[in-house]
């Protein structure tokens, strides 16, 4: 048990007072004294969670404090409680630590939970199993988590909902090693709510057909209550080969929405996909994909309420480098009253590896691809993009294909002039199969392009 000075000294002066006045009565001796003085003490310390785990002496004391985790002061430092009638919950390495006398000590935090306090570490190694453990515990302990160190993982991790992730310092979050981990963050039948983090992938082009780099948050059949939408600031994405860096996705349930939800202040580099996740239509390569009401859910009856639909979601304040990629946004059905402002999009569809379809934002109907919803209210609608730059985007800015009520206000197209102005990106606006309701395009600026609209 270690020997804290503060502690010692304290001691020490109340053994003194003791010698000098006998003021405690009932105790008789200086063996009493000090058996009293320690365990009157608010809690047991200990200089790391092995040394808690070691521990064997009889004991009053229903706390215990840890420095640190592995070692003092690593930042894994934590307050246990002794449950005294708990004979049998394991040594799950955070929540639990079982001494060597039986006893279990349960974690006690006493505000949002910190990745080494469940063991993680700021190295090379895979700390993805670490990391999980935590996030659970986060959960049941109805606590946040807060990321103070990068770290690397090894396989996906599952944010539980109702658990906010929070990164300070610059901290990042690693593929580790050779290996493609995706998504490095699922939501499944939650919300994500993330502000902060640095994810950063390996480069690696292996597995791009229908893998989502960096998070997905996804409705499934089985989910019971709308939704949220995810809430995801001040985030940066690099260094991903992913065909999908984010997406947002309703699988098979025609009777909740994902409602809401804010993308604000991210960050996207040429070699990195970000934002929302659904699953690879048609070889598409995007940063952003949401798709509601998706896979062949049976379309409603007329005049029935429209479900199974993402709305109301806020991208704003974005900057994007997408070299390499082909579209930043992809809108595919069942999408509503989306938002997308306040923004710079850049290169998408240079270097890409397809020669068509490349587009900064693009806008598609589901049954534009299968047919498999021939209701036309599940159309993405109300699709309004305000104040966004598009450069050099290969084919065109914007493209909308079996949309309704679509605006296109206050953006600036720039191309990037050339001696032959057959290389020149292909246009500013295009569509095919706009249903020709109140769509607005209005004060754009459109400069070294083939086209305008």
């Amino acid at each position: 048990m270690t020997n804290d000075p503060a502690f010692t000294n304290y001691r020490d002066h109340l053994l003194g007072v003791a010698r000098w006045g006998n003021v405690f009565g009932d105790l008789r001796d200086q063996t009493d004294l000090v058996d009293y003085i320690d365990n009157a003490a608010p809690s047991l310390r200990f200089a790391d969670v092995a040394e808690l785990r070691g521990f064997a002496s009889a004991t009053r004391l229903k706390a215990a404090e840890t420095l640190g985790y592995h070692t003092p002061y690593d930042g894994g430092g934590a307050l246990y409680v002794l449950i005294a009638d708990d004979s049998m919950t394991a040594d799950d390495g955070i929540r639990v630590i079982v001494d060597a006398s039986g006893r279990r000590w349960h974690f006690a935090p006493q505000q949002d939970i910190r990745f080494e306090q469940g063991g993680c570490t700021d190295s090379t190694t895979d700390s993805g199993a670490m990391m999980q453990m935590v996030l659970n515990a986060c959960k049941s302990l109805k606590r946040d988590v807060i990321q103070h160190i990068s770290l690397q993982t090894g396989q996906s991790l599952v944010l539980p909902d109702g658990v906010m992730w929070t990164a300070r310092n610059g901290s990042e979050l690693r593929v580790f090693g050779d290996g493609t981990v995706l998504p490095l963050l699922d939501c499944i039948n939650g919300t994500l709510d993330l502000d902060g983090l640095i994810f950063v992938g390996n480069g690696n082009t292996n597995g791009q057909a229908s893998t989502v780099g960096c998070w997905r948050q996804v409705m499934t059949a089985d989910c019971s209550k709308d939704l949220p939408g995810p809430r995801i600031r001040n985030c940066t994405y690099r260094s991903f080969a992913s065909s999908i860096l984010t997406s947002v996705q309703i699988i098979d349930n025609p009777h909740h929405d994902i409602v809401g939800g804010e993308i604000h202040q991210n960050r996207y580099f040429s070699e990195a996909n970000e934002l929302i996740w659904a699953k690879s239509i048609g070889g598409q390569s995007a940063d952003m994909m949401l798709l509601g009401y998706a896979d062949n859910p049976k379309p409603p009856a007329a005049g029935t309420a429209i479900k199974g639909v993402i709305r109301g979601l806020r991208v704003s304040q974005f900057e994007a480098d997408g070299t390499g990629r082909k579209n930043f946004i992809s809108v595919f059905g069942a999408t509503q009253d989306l938002k997308i402002e306040h923004g710079r999009i850049a290169n998408y569809g240079v270097n890409a590896p397809s020669q068509t379809g490349r587009y900064g934002i693009m806008v598609y109907s589901t049954r534009y691809f299968s047919g498999a919803v021939t209701d036309e209210r599940y159309d993405p609608s109300n699709i309004h993009i305000d104040d966004v730059v598009f450069i050099n985007s290969q084919d065109c800015g914007v493209y909308f294909a079996t949309a309704r009520n679509l605006s296109v206000t206050n953006c600036r197209f720039e191309g990037q002039a050339e001696s032959d102005e057959t290389s020149l990106p292909k246009g500013a606006i295009a569509g095919s199969g706009l249903q020709g309701q109140s769509n607005r395009f209005a004060n754009n600026v459109i400069n070294n392009c083939q086209f305008g609209i």
